[in-house]
Parts: structure tokens; C-alpha cells; sequence
């Protein structure tokens, strides 16, 4: 048995909208094996198997070995249900503390999604359409943070970073202060008549709220466009900017679109 953890803080992240707790942190804060964790998970999927299945989900992740190889190592992700089953048996004072802060950790993230979440909203209402365009700006901010890992994520060898230099100095041209490009701006910048091209993006991507062209929520998840909200006078409006990944991404359905006959598509472009 490893020894109970006291010093560090619980761990939970949002993944798929839902907040879990990894089964690895588990067993390291708790002083418990890690295996023994996933013992008694599995008793539980044995002995609850319909109230546990929303409750836990297995993945596995690559863990380098003392030989310097590797192997996938099997975890779990479980959600508040998931979280209080699991440590059911586990007891003692310093335990307890670990349960109440683990489910202290767990109201906290659940409340900022909720208050993510934008609110209902009559378009005609410039008050209301202020308190949106407010909720944008904030998911446009953990927008950013995704984007910043997606860039992390993405490695480039130094001859490819050198190769692509004046093509990435040519789309610096268009971009605003952010990196964002308009969207009239993000079809000059890949060579796009920018008509053809916004009309293009109005057939899959984009849709009319009002009188502002708003994003999909789709698209905007998977971090391909951003909205900047701002005054116009007394009037809160929106705007929408095509992102650096977003760029690259459209860059390729357009010319995809370009080659491909006319026909009906599905929501990401492709023929149907």
C-alpha cells in the first residue's frame, strides 16, 4: 500500500462537457494501489452494471517502464457517482478530508460549467443579446486556452518551420491583432475569391442570428472560428473571426470543395 497523500490538492477535469475524477490520482492520493483501484471498480460494473455504466469509463493511456519500453496502462475516468462508489470503503479521518475535498472540487467545476452556459435570450432584446455576446467573450476565452494546446500539440521539424516561413509571413498580412482573420481576409489569405468563399461558409458553417453571421456550435467547439463581441454605439454586436487552426482547417475543405461536383453535403462539407 502506498502512502496517503496530504499535501496535494484533488484533481478533477472536464472532459466531454462532464466532470471526472482519474483513477490514477485516486489511488496516489488516497495511499492506494492503483490496480487495487481498478479491482474494485470492476467489482462494481460486476455487481451494478446499469447504474455503474454512466458512471465510469475505462481508457488507457502509454506509461514508459523501468526498461525503457512501453506499455498502455488502463485507468478509469468517473464522474461524482462514479467518484462516491469508488471510495466507499476507503476510511480514516485523513480519507474523509480526501472525500469532502474531492467533492468540494467537483462542486466547484460543476458550477462554472453551469455558469458557462449562456442563458436564454430574445435576439430582438439588446439586453439580453449584451449578456450573450458577454457569455461569448468568456467562451471565447477558454477558446484560446484549447488553442493554445492544440498548438502545443502540433510539431513542426526546423526544416518544415523554414519551408513554410513565407507563407506563413504572407497570412500574417491578414490576420487582426489576435491572429484572427475576418472572414473576407481568411479567403485572400488561401488564395479564395472572398464571395464565393463566405458563401461557401454560409452553406455548412455559418448561420444569421439577427443580423450578425454566427458560427455553428460545432465549429466553434472544435475551435475553427471565434466570436469577438463589441459596441457598435449602444448596440452590443458580434463578429465572427476564422482562427489560426481554423484557417489551415478551411484551407483544405475549400480546396476539397473546389475539385468536388456540386451536390448535397453533410454538416462538416463532405459529399453526402
Amino acid at each position: 500500500m502506498s502512502a496517503l497523500v496530504t499535501s496535494t490538492d484533488p484533481i478533477v477535469s472536464v472532459i466531454d462537457g462532464q466532470v471526472r475524477a482519474d483513477s490514477r490520482e485516486l489511488a496516489k492520493v488516497f495511499g492506494k494501489r492503483h490496480a487495487d483501484v481498478l479491482r474494485a471498480i470492476d467489482g462494481l460494473m460486476k455487481t451494478l452494471p446499469g447504474a455503474c455504466e454512466r458512471s465510469f469509463a475505462f481508457t488507457s493511456a502509454p506509461t514508459r517502464m523501468p526498461n525503457g519500453g512501453v506499455r498502455q496502462e488502463r485507468y478509469c475516468l468517473m464522474d461524482r457517482d462514479g467518484f462516491t462508489l469508488a471510495v466507499m470503503g476507503f476510511n480514516g479521518s485523513a480519507a474523509t478530508i480526501w472525500k469532502v475535498g474531492y467533492i468540494s472540487a467537483f462542486n466547484a467545476m460543476e458550477e462554472e460549467l453551469r455558469r458557462r452556459q449562456p442563458p436564454p435570450f430574445d435576439p430582438n432584446d439588446p439586453a439580453s443579446l449584451r449578456v450573450v455576446l458577454l457569455g461569448y467573450a468568456e467562451a471565447n476565452l477558454a477558446l484560446k486556452a484549447e488553442n493554445a494546446q492544440i498548438s502545443q500539440a502540433l510539431t513542426v521539424s526546423e526544416s518544415a518551420l523554414a519551408t513554410a516561413a513565407p507563407k506563413v509571413e504572407f497570412f500574417d498580412r491578414f490576420a487582426n491583432a489576435d491572429g484572427h482573420y475576418g472572414l473576407q481576409n481568411a479567403a485572400r489569405s488561401i488564395g479564395a475569391p472572398p464571395k464565393a468563399f463566405v458563401d461557401w461558409l454560409k452553406g455548412t458553417y455559418l448561420f444569421y442570428q439577427g443580423r450578425e453571421l454566427m458560427p455553428k456550435a460545432a465549429f466553434v467547439k472544435m475551435a475553427i472560428f471565434t466570436v469577438h463581441p463589441f459596441l457598435d454605439g449602444d448596440v452590443a454586436r458580434a463578429q465572427t473571426f476564422v482562427t489560426p487552426y481554423g484557417l489551415q482547417y478551411l484551407a483544405k475543405k475549400w480546396q476539397r470543395h473546389t475539385m468536388m461536383p456540386e451536390g448535397p453535403r453533410d454538416l462538416f462539407g463532405n459529399a453526402a
